[in-house]
């Protein structure tokens, strides 16, 4: 750090021992791990990772109802931004029905829940979001600050999320929310952050161990596409 501007916040000599943003390094240390959690949660194989993500769970666990093994939607199940059709309006109304399809496939004993979310890429948000848009269906909560990939499917109160997690996937998930399950070692754990000045390296170290896996509550009350 010598060599930029930055050194004129070292401290003086030649023992530079204190770094003048730890805190900056520190939270974007937070940023990244948050980052490869959501990740992880999501694309973990328990080939390669020792526990099963949620899109590895929801392909393989008995139970989960998917839109693509049943006669009344598989012919139709596409990607939403793979959905065409002979007007914009058409084309909408198609990806609307990919979201109205899945629903009509959630367990009539959880109808009634307050935390029914459906899940899918920001990707595929951003086509779902312009789809809305297309048929003039603009009576949707207003993204705020921190929510710009939240909504609620139109006169329904299930809502629709783009997560980073599933960006490069098609998969389109529902359920209670309190189902997808996260489990971690000591809840004081996420709150360690351990950073020293190494004599024997001459450097800041930094160390940061978490425990983390998924599974699913209940599979007959999640319903994917199945892509």
């Amino acid at each position: 750090m010598n060599t930029l501007w930055l050194g004129q916040y070292l401290n003086p000599g030649s023992y530079n021992e204190q770094p003048p943003f730890e805190q900056a390094i520190v939270d974007l240390q937070t940023k990244q791990i948050k980052r490869y959690n959501e990740d992880l949660v999501w694309n973990a194989s328990s080939g390669s990772s020792a526990f099963s993500g949620f899109i590895e769970l929801l392909n393989n666990t008995a139970g989960v109802v998917k839109l693509d093994t049943l006669p009344a939607y598989s012919a139709n199940t596409v990607a939403l931004c793979s959905v065409t059709g002979a007007t914009v309006q058409e084309q909408a109304n198609k990806v609307l029905a990919q979201i109205d399809n899945i629903i009509n496939e959630l367990d009539r004993n959880i109808y009634d829940r307050d935390d029914i979310v459906i899940f899918m890429s920001q990707t595929q948000f951003k086509c779902y979001l312009t789809a809305i848009r297309n048929v003039n269906n603009f009576h949707f909560s207003e993204p705020t600050l921190g929510q710009v990939f939240e909504t609620f499917h139109p006169q329904t109160k299930y809502k629709v999320v783009g997560v980073p997690g599933l960006n490069g996937s098609n998969l389109i998930a529902a359920g209670p929310q309190q189902y997808f399950m996260v489990g971690v070692d000591l809840m004081s754990d996420e709150d360690s952050f351990r950073s020293w000045w190494s004599m024997d390296f001459q450097e800041v170290r930094i160390a940061v161990n978490w425990k983390i896996g998924t599974q699913i509550a209940f599979p007959q009350f999640f319903v994917t596409n199945g892509l």
